[in-house]
């Protein structure tokens, strides 16, 4: 009974974690990469 509650939980938490995540879809993650450096001002900082 403990292991499907572990898995109801489990699979709750994967679920809220996807349907929260910035689509990206079609996006280059160096571009993403760089606009996050960019917004922490670290451009430049081993960031191509």
């Amino acid at each position: 009974m403990s292991v499907a509650i572990y898995l109801v939980v489990a699979c709750a938490i994967t679920t809220v974690a996807v349907l929260s995540l910035k689509e990206t879809k079609g996006i280059a993650l160096e571009d993403v990469d760089r606009a996050d450096a960019e917004r922490e001002g670290l451009v430049g900082a081993g960031v191509r």
